[in-house]
């Protein structure tokens, strides 16, 4: 008894001080683990730093809004030297597949043990959590150290509530 009472003690002290005492170690969690997790984002708008999209997050939703997807789908057709489809039909695929991942849907924040850059954790808000968990397969926007937010070659930036 006198052993949990001193651990909660340490535990307790280390939280009054401002350490952080959990981590990937301290969890149990190993090396390409997928944890539920918690991210302290405002809700608000967040401003892209390359182009005129958006993201826009509330109450444990998200969306983006503005993302040329014509334009970088044409892009992609033109830089395509494979055998290939009318931009037409490619860009109408391309719609089929992000219109729906860009749409307002609720988000779920997912931890990926020491899967990102320098072994780090990579922290993603995935979209369809529940059918990206079933299938392994998982689609989101990675949360940034500093607070900042990416998707499709975009960094985006708090901004406040309104734009």
């Amino acid at each position: 008894m006198k052993k949990i009472l001193a651990l909660a003690g340490i535990l307790g002290i280390l939280t009054f001080t401002g350490c952080t005492v959990a981590s990937a170690a301290d969890d149990g969690a190993e090396k390409g683990d997928v944890v539920k997790t918690e991210v302290d984002l405002q809700d608000g708008y967040y401003l892209s730093d390359n182009d005129d999209s958006y993201i826009h997050i509330e109450d444990g939703m998200i969306e983006l809004c503005g993302y040329d997807i014509e334009g970088k789908e044409r892009e992609s057709w033109e830089k395509t030297e494979e055998p290939k489809v009318s931009l037409e039909e490619w860009i109408d695929n391309a719609k089929e597949v992000f219109e729906p991942l860009f749409a307002w849907k609720e988000y779920t924040p997912v931890r990926f043990v020491q899967m990102g850059e320098n072994n780090e954790d990579l922290v993603l808000l995935v979209v369809d959590y529940e059918f990206a968990s079933s299938r392994g397969a998982y689609t989101g926007y990675k949360v940034n150290k500093d607070g900042t937010i990416s998707r499709e070659g975009n960094t985006y930036t708090y901004t406040g509530e309104k734009i």
